[in-house]
């Protein structure tokens, strides 16, 4: 994957400055694997593979970024994702249409319309997360999702439900089904 282009963000977080977080990571040197006999194993049969495995320490450092970022930031960098996003159609039409709220802690939500969106962002959340992590220079957002309550489908089974749900919609159907004298099976 190419890298994605820097996108202009403000400069003075809000909260936090730029914290840098050093990782040690210990492991263990192993012995390359002998494959057959060697002039050495001929000469001296003792030193073969026998020999105990040596653990020395090596030292990885690992920088972890930590920079706050404002909403607007956020927002920006999420449009920015809609541009790199290529041929996703759905994918770009579910950011375009939900955008993230920042909650606390580097963790924001997206209120979306349906599971299908959810869905949808679940199976991009790395390359979005990477994205963001990369622009906002902070390696510990997290990402959230929930569907809204007020658009789930409400399904009108019998004949009165329809009728109730398309009255709701369009009230002139009451008079409508007066004036022709009209009645629900």
């Amino acid at each position: 994957m190419v890298a994605p282009a820097p996108v202009a963000v403000d400069s003075t977080p809000p909260v936090e400055a730029a914290v840098a977080q050093r990782i040690s990571i210990t492991k263990a040197k192993r012995p390359a694997p002998q494959l057959g006999r060697t002039i050495k194993n001929i000469i001296n049969p003792q030193s073969t593979a026998t020999e105990a495995v040596s653990e020395t320490p090596v030292e990885t450092n690992v920088a972890v970024a930590q920079s706050g970022f404002t909403e607007d930031s956020l927002v920006r960098c999420w449009d920015a994702f809609i541009d790199f996003a290529g041929e996703k159609v759905h994918l770009k039409n579910t950011m375009i249409n939900s955008k993230p709220i920042l909650l606390d802690n580097f963790v924001f939500e997206i209120v979306l319309h349906n599971p299908v969106q959810a869905d949808e962002l679940l199976k991009n959340s790395y390359e979005i997360l990477n994205f963001l992590r990369y622009n906002l220079k902070n390696d510990r957002i997290e990402m959230r999702t929930r569907i809204s309550e007020a658009n789930e489908k409400k399904l009108a089974y019998t004949t009165y439900e329809k009728f109730d749900l398309l009255l709701s919609i369009n009230p002139v159907l009451s008079k409508l089904k007066e004036m022709f004298d009209l009645r629900i099976d």
